[in-house]
């Protein structure tokens, strides 16, 4: 949609039809926060404040207001704003969402907690709250009450195999891997297609140390998904270790990470990390040295800062 014409056709509006100011001026506060207009979208929502009959009209604004405040980086303003939209119309989950999500961005989980245990009341939002909550408590390494967030949304939505897989990478990332294995597995019944439940088997086969038990999941995963990145580059770690095969496991490294996107982070420093520690063990200090180099970036070192900093320490998938 062409903003620039579109707003300029509201304002001709408002000047053909002033017995219609309200609803003009709904929409050109919309088309102000679409194109990230800010201040005059912050201008046009309080004018509308003292025209608005209806409070959740009213509240709604309060919320567009803070959600500017939010993209200006006032944060205290937007947080207020936030508040004064649930204290009009506690019904509505927008303005709860929008402030647990502007906590969780300032990294201040236990706020962000708070505020998603309050939506979790409003109807239609337990969902979205128990979702967000658990993503909140595996941040804190809480995977217990992570795992009971996930289980209650589970409960709502039963044939969603989404939570299942949320329930299994829990019990994993707490080192629980038989259980861990066995919500995987109940992923694999309900999604036979799931390259994640092969996937999530083979990580809990590896930490039992059954590798070719592992080594067999991982495959499964690529006959579904051939660009599993994850299994590419648990692939390629094991013929390292265990194969000896340099060949083959860098290939497999690669190309998990041509495959993963730009900003995962998570697979992309474990690859390079991997492809560090081959390097280094036959004794090509250059490509070590680069690869050292691009899992610092990861995490937005520069090549200086990984040069005073020295070298990480040794981490394993």
């Amino acid at each position: 949609m062409d903003w620039t014409l579109c707003e300029k056709r509201i304002h001709q509006a408002l000047t053909d039809h002033p017995e219609d100011t309200v609803q003009i001026m709904h929409a050109l506060k919309i088309c102000y926060y679409v194109q990230e207009k800010f201040d005059p979208c912050i201008e046009t929502c309080e004018k509308l404040l003292g025209l608005y009959p209806d409070t959740t009209d009213i509240a709604e604004t309060y919320n567009v207001m803070g959600s500017c405040y939010e993209g200006k980086y006032m944060y205290d303003l937007a947080i207020q704003n936030y508040e004064k939209s649930f204290e009009l119309d506690p019904e509505s989950g927008d303005c709860l969402k929008n402030l647990g999500d502007l906590y969780t961005n300032k990294i201040e989980y236990e706020k962000a907690i708070g505020v998603f245990e309050r939506l979790a009341k409003v109807e239609y939002w337990e969902i979205e709250a128990f979702e967000n909550l658990g993503y909140l408590h595996s941040l804190r390494k809480e995977y217990n009450q992570a795992i009971s967030y996930y289980k209650k949304a589970m409960e709502l939505e039963p044939e969603e195999s989404f939570w299942t897989n949320q329930v299994a990478k829990m019990y994993y990332m707490d080192k629980q891997y038989p259980e861990s294995e066995k919500w995987f597995r109940k992923l694999q019944e309900d999604s036979p297609t799931s390259a994640e439940a092969h996937y999530g088997i083979g990580s809990c086969k590896q930490e039992a140390g059954d590798y070719y038990l592992a080594m067999h999941h991982y495959n499964e995963a690529l006959k579904l998904d051939p660009r599993h990145p994850r299994s590419l580059n648990n692939i390629g770690k094991l013929y390292f270790d265990f194969e000896s095969d340099i060949k083959t496991a860098v290939e497999m490294i690669e190309k998990a990470i041509e495959y993963s996107e730009e900003d995962d982070t998570d697979i992309r420093s474990t690859a390079y990390l991997n492809l560090k520690r081959i390097y280094k063990q036959i004794a090509d200090h250059d490509k070590a040295d680069y690869y050292h180099q691009k899992f610092m970036e990861c995490f937005g070192f520069t090549y200086e800062e990984v040069d005073e900093g020295g070298e990480e320490e040794e981490q394993e998938n």
